[in-house]
């Protein structure tokens, strides 16, 4: 036997005694030989809760967290941020781990919403380490700095708690993503701000680099600044023969306006303009890329001889169709922790996977009362129901709790049908319960169903003769 299987062989006896204290001694050893082993970590930070140890706790549970996502079995990690966010509600901080997590599994929206939670968690504790926080914040800027909905809650919540430095560097990358974005309108705002702040060599150096200089266009220098001199000197050339066609003959023009040429729509940003672009974004983002519809030009009448041709209008933008919510769109806490439930409506099948195997991982330690709660949780799955609920009965068997282990297992098994190979296990163990009952007619006929269908799973051939003499 190997040192760390002879470690972890003693650890798990210390662990069924209860004996936390030489528990932690024997996993602190085993996480020595084996540190790239999550599992480990994990076990102990439980073993740590058992002693009233949360800080300890607490640092072994981050050990596993990063260790799972570090060998990308990232559902785990996932499934140990929940617990910690259960066990050590005071531990915002590891909303920040979900969202990092997250991101590295491509679930950009959840991400951002996790971020968002944390800031708000934030936002109403009493004391916070401003320098730790700021860190941190900074840290969540780095990861989404195409996201100007986060961009703007760090630094606003930077600024509340006094971090102004920090903040103005948040406000760069939010200037930044909205000259990306196309959101005029939003970086003037968000310049002016810096500028007010002493960041303003710094703003101007990043709208300078932005596409067209990061000019507004508006209605009034769209023609000035937007086209070209040849473009202007087209129009110009244009505009007082157009007049002189359209008046009477020997009498004065009608008095109107000049007609306001139709800019191009690529070369326009009008004040809806960036809520356009934000609603065809996310309607892109969850439909994937459609071709654009675009009206087509009303044909125009043949010039007659006192009438000039008049340039063809360009066909406008049609309306968009109202779109889902934006990715950038906040989400409230209690979506976010609603979802941390044990098995909840929100949990996908791989968090109900990350219970299951989390419970397995308790039922081999026989921390019972852990297993269970996690088989609870996956047994909300349809995929994992039926396993879960064999599981269950399991760990009432262990504590020799006949009578649950009966209604857990007999509930399994209306499930699945007798011919099922699933039902073997659930039938085995529910002849194991009526034994410990003390039902042996009971028993027998569960052992004769298995006996019947595998003569050579597990020990049941023993078992069905010692029930039968």
């Amino acid at each position: 036997m190997s040192k760390v299987n002879s470690i972890r062989k003693k650890a798990l006896e210390l662990v069924r005694k209860q004996d936390w204290v030489s528990a932690v001694k024997e996993y602190k050893r085993l996480a020595e030989l084996d540190q790239s082993n999550p599992n480990v970590f994990n076990e102990l930070g439980d073993i740590y809760l058992k002693t009233g140890n949360k800080s300890e706790a607490y640092d072994a549970f981050l050990h596993a967290i990063d260790s799972y996502t570090h060998v990308s079995l990232h559902n785990n990690a996932v499934a140990v941020c929940k617990k910690v966010l259960r066990l050590l509600p005071a531990r915002i901080e590891v909303l920040t781990k979900l969202g990092y997590i997250r991101l590295k599994q491509g679930l950009a929206r959840e991400a951002e919403s996790y971020y968002l939670s944390y800031l708000d968690k934030v936002a109403g504790e009493t004391s916070v380490d401003v320098g730790e926080f700021a860190r941190i914040a900074g840290e969540i800027a780095e990861a989404m700095p195409n996201s100007p909905a986060l961009l703007q809650r760090v630094a606003q919540t930077m600024e509340q708690l006094g971090a102004d430095d920090p903040a103005g560097r948040v406000h760069l990358k939010l200037l930044r993503a909205h000259h990306d974005t196309g959101n005029a309108a939003a970086a003037e705002a968000v310049q002016a701000k810096l500028s007010e702040k002493g960041f303003g060599d710094e703003a101007a150096a990043i709208r300078s680099s932005a596409p067209d200089g990061g000019k507004v266009i508006t209605e009034e220098n769209i023609w000035t600044e937007a086209h070209t001199a040849g473009e202007r000197m087209d129009v110009e050339s244009r505009a007082p023969a157009t007049a002189e066609a359209a008046s009477p003959p020997g009498g004065s023009p009608p008095a109107q306006s000049p007609p306001e040429p139709v800019p191009a729509e690529d070369d326009v940003d009008g004040p809806d303009a960036p809520a356009e672009a934000e609603a065809t974004e996310a309607a892109e983002t969850a439909a994937g890329p459609v071709a654009e519809p675009r009206a087509e030009p009303a044909p125009s009448p043949p010039p007659g001889p006192s009438q000039a041709a008049e340039p063809e209008p360009v066909a406008k933008r049609p309306a968009p169709a109202p779109a889902p919510r934006a990715a950038s769109d906040p989400v409230h806490v209690s979506a976010i922790f609603d979802e941390m439930g044990d098995g909840g409506d929100g949990s996908s099948e791989e968090d109900y996977r990350s219970h299951y195997d989390l419970g397995m991982a308790y039922l081999e330690m026989e921390l019972f009362a852990d297993a269970v709660r996690e088989f609870q949780a996956a047994s909300t799955s349809t995929q994992f129901r039926v396993k879960s609920l064999e599981m269950i009965g399991l760990c009432f068997l262990r504590q020799n709790q006949a009578g649950l282990a009966i209604k857990q297992l007999t509930k399994g098994l209306s499930m699945v049908g007798d011919g099922d190979r699933d039902a073997l296990g659930i039938k085995y163990n529910l002849g194991l319960a009526y034994e410990m009952a003390g039902d042996l007619e009971k028993a027998r006929s569960q052992f004769e169903d298995v006996y019947v269908i595998d003569v050579t799973f597990r020990d049941v051939s023993e078992k069905l003769a010692k029930c039968t003499s």
